[in-house]
């Protein structure tokens, strides 16, 4: 018997399964459990029963389920459909018990950097979350929505129309997903600082000097005031009206330049941490009164936590975020904590590789409602980090959930491009909708073959070869912050230039990966819609990171092509990408995240 997920219990004939056994373990075949068949279904609602959970059971074919609301009941059918499929001559007598170990588990996917799914890719994406047991859906927006009056702001990004929103509302809610706006109205506003008509209202005008890379960066964040406030908040009321939750996500995440412009006399006067909760509070307190449940990023409070005690508890939640799992100090993005002037811009705490410990400590102290980010691990990767993803996930569930967290919210970033597609992020997708479901019984999850169920693959091809691909990057030698190293060697100019080297033998096993992944892909037969794009998608990410593994080799002083063949590769990649990417996703973004691959192919000194 294989279920996904994998329920909390199971009890089959008399013997009893625990969570640990019950993990999609085969328990009998459907010939030993046949029965004459189903002779009934009765369907009893039971207040005792957990929320979103239910009781399943089979008794001489009789089939009777009990719940308490209609997500429980959705789950149910669900689950016995899965029996009646893999047991099509009759059902064994069993019951099985199952309710998630937390009642919010979330998704949120970046439509901001560049890349705007398609509504098709939509759908396509609330179906796989809907057989994830996901209950909510947000789409990180900084300008990807049609505002009524900032055309200029977003008409070259094939944004969201109100139109869509409400769309995508209905096909969420018909799936049991909960559809809520995400807009961040504070920090990352650079896409609409970048125009005249708004510049005026930036913390720093003229843009700012990033500590230790000494870049000047164009202006991120608006100056904390009650003018900006209402011009926040009219953006948010508009997108909200599109929709029916009553919950709003307003980020307000790595204000970076706070108390480096216009505020810098009120942060020197009182603190940042102050300036930065008194516009937090004129964002939140009239959405409160709308009555909103309120979201915002608690990143500001791992370093500055007293003035979270100013912050209203009721009908709001804190999100803490978090993209390594734990690891020894100095490694991964808590590297950056040593240096003081990036410890304070990003909000990072100098534990911070101890990872979700770290992370929700002052909220944890201070009581304070919150959910666990972490991440799909896929951006600035081109193929995945299938392996560090799944132990920031688990991460999650081990350490923010038993901490008090009340949600888990599974972030897909698009970091420097979104180079890579929606169908690399599949893998984490299904895992983190299992665990946060259950833990107990999902941690181990044959993840290729669920995979392959998922997207209806009978060659059972795409599953591995997601997993292959996924695991390239932890394989490498040569590594990335917050990304692959053979991402970053792909740039010209990466944010976190890529250290350490590879050899030989390492480049070849991997280069033969990539291929044996490629030719899975070709063969595979996923039947969830969109095959051919998927399929597409997926090789154009095969065809760059094979790309950037032959930078990587440059880099590490191996010989190899020479640059005449890597400029005539790059410029194939870069075809074969541009045609993926309007498969599933909207041309708006399409020219700055080719621009990025193709200012790549400068640094060859070409002769021609």
């Amino acid at each position: 018997m294989q279920l996904f997920p994998r329920p909390q219990r199971v009890s089959i004939l008399g013997h009893e399964q625990g969570e640990e056994q019950v993990a999609g373990a085969l328990i009998g075949d459907a010939e030993s459990f046949a029965t004459p068949g189903d002779s009934g279904l009765g369907i009893v609602v039971d207040a005792s029963i957990a929320s979103q959970g239910y009781e399943l059971s089979v008794v001489d074919g009789s089939i009777e389920i009990r719940h308490s609301d209609e997500l429980g009941l959705r789950y149910a059918k669900d689950t016995l459909d899965q029996l009646r499929q893999q047991y099509p001559t009759g059902l064994p007598d069993l019951t099985i018990s199952d309710w998630p170990d937390t009642q919010n588990r979330a998704f949120m996917l970046d439509i901001s950097r560049d890349r705007v799914p398609t509504m098709r890719t939509l759908a396509w994406l609330v179906q796989i979350l809907a057989t994830c047991r996901y209950t909510e859906l947000q789409l990180y927006t900084e300008h990807t929505f049609a505002f009524g009056d900032h055309e200029v702001v977003w008409r070259d990004a094939s944004p969201m129309t109100a139109a869509e929103m409400t769309e995508l509302d209905d096909l969420c809610a018909a799936s049991g997903i909960e559809l809520v706006p995400c807009l961040n109205v504070f920090g990352h506003m650079g896409p609409w600082l970048r125009h005249e008509d708004y510049q005026d209202r930036a913390e720093c005008p003229e843009g700012f000097e990033m500590p230790v890379h000494g870049n000047h960066v164009k202006p991120l964040t608006l100056q904390p005031t009650q003018a900006n406030a209402d011009f926040a908040l009219a953006l948010v009321r508009e997108l909200t009206s599109t929709v029916r939750s009553k919950k709003v996500n307003i980020c307000c995440d790595e204000p970076m330049e706070l108390g480096l412009g216009r505020s810098r006399q009120a942060v020197e006067e009182r603190t940042k941490g102050d300036v930065f909760v008194d516009h937090l509070l004129r964002l939140m307190e009239p959405l409160i009164d709308d009555g909103y449940e309120v979201m915002f990023w608690g990143d500001m409070f791992r370093i500055h936590p007293e003035p979270l005690a100013r912050v209203p508890k009721e009908r709001a939640t804190a999100l803490a975020w978090q993209y390594d799992p734990p690891s020894e100090p100095g490694t991964g993005l808590s590297s950056l904590a040593s240096t003081p002037e990036l410890a304070e811009m990003f909000g990072f705490p100098a534990d911070m590789y101890l990872g979700f410990e770290s992370q929700t400590r002052q909220l944890v102290a201070a009581g304070y409602p919150f959910w666990a980010a972490p991440g799909t691990g896929t951006w600035n990767s081109l193929i995945g980090r299938w392996p560090h993803a799944k132990a920031n996930l688990l991460d999650a569930v081990d350490v923010a959930l038993p901490a008090g967290a009340t949600g888990v919210i599974v972030t897909d970033w698009g970091d420097t491009g979104h180079m890579q597609p929606l169908s690399i992020s599949v893998l984490p997708i299904i895992f983190g909708g299992a665990i946060t479901w259950c833990a107990g019984a999902n941690r181990d999850l044959p993840i290729a073959s669920v995979c392959n169920q998922i997207l209806g693959d009978e060659t059972e091809l795409i599953g591995p070869a997601l997993e292959a691909l996924g695991g390239i990057s932890e394989r490498l030698s040569r590594k990335g912050l917050n990304g692959s190293g053979l991402f970053f060697d792909l740039l010209r100019k990466p944010p976190f230039p890529a250290t350490g080297a590879t050899t030989r033998n390492e480049m070849d096993e991997l280069l033969e990966t990539l291929e044996i992944s490629a030719a899975h892909i070709v063969n595979s037969t996923p039947t969830c819609g969109q095959t051919d794009e998927i399929k597409l998608e997926l090789l154009a990410a095969i065809r760059l990171a094979r790309h950037g593994l032959w930078r990587t080799g440059k880099a590490s002083g191996l010989e190899g092509r020479s640059d005449a063949s890597m400029h005539e590769d790059l410029t194939k990649a870069i075809a074969l990408q541009r045609r993926a990417w309007l498969g599933r996703s909207r041309p708006g973004g399409l020219g700055h995240s080719i621009h990025i691959l193709a200012a790549t192919v400068l640094s060859y000194e070409v002769n021609t």
